[in-house]
């Protein structure tokens, strides 16, 4: 931390961008320092300690790790994650990314399929279309694909009241999407797998 102190302010800047944190100049020298202050301090804690700054933030305390020390650094690390998203929100709301209902961790993995999608070619594209059951369309644009691609992405990641509410909200039949569950395509299963579990 004492590194910190000393560091020109430019320096501090990009040790803050590096960590993860959004590169704006509205932020302050101590506002950078606080946040990093944190981040060191969550690197230190014992597993118990961690475990409850999450629960606090209402982020889960599950682990794929058995091993204390890997536990440790998960924790950790979505702390981190959920810290950057936070200070990153006004980003991820630009980008249509709803932080709130998603929470930070699923929306940090939105953002991510969203970079793919933004980097994907016609080919990709098109075959993502199709495996989600799309009518077969020659004529349909790029852009048209990669807006759909995203919506479905946010919605796979969705708490289920919160696709309900976007059911309903759109004018839908909750209880004709009932028979019809979402997500029973090849394309859309795969994307709630790797997203949001």
């Amino acid at each position: 931390f004492e590194r910190w102190l000393s560091m020109q302010d430019r320096d501090l800047r990009k040790t803050y961008v590096d960590a993860g944190m959004p590169d704006t100049s509205a932020i302050s020298r101590e506002e950078m320092l606080d946040s990093l202050k944190e981040m060191l301090i969550w690197e230190l804690l014992p597993l118990e300690e961690l475990e409850i700054e999450c629960a606090t933030k209402k982020l889960s305390t599950k682990t794929e790790q058995s091993d204390l020390t890997d536990r440790r650094l998960e924790l950790a690390q979505r702390l981190r994650l959920d810290a950057a998203v936070r200070a990153n929100r006004v980003m991820y709301e630009s980008l249509n990314i709803p932080v709130d209902r998603l929470g930070t961790i699923a929306a940090s993995r939105v953002k991510a399929q969203f970079d793919h999608i933004d980097d994907c070619q016609l080919v990709e594209l098109r075959n993502w279309y199709r495996d989600a059951g799309m009518p077969d369309e020659k004529d349909v644009a790029k852009e048209e694909i990669r807006s759909l691609w995203k919506e479905v992405t946010v919605w796979a990641c969705l708490p289920e009241d919160e696709l309900k509410r976007e059911i309903l909200d759109r004018g839908l039949s909750l209880q004709a999407l009932l028979n019809k569950p979402f997500g029973s395509t090849k394309a859309a299963e795969g994307e709630k797998e790797e997203l949001c579990d």
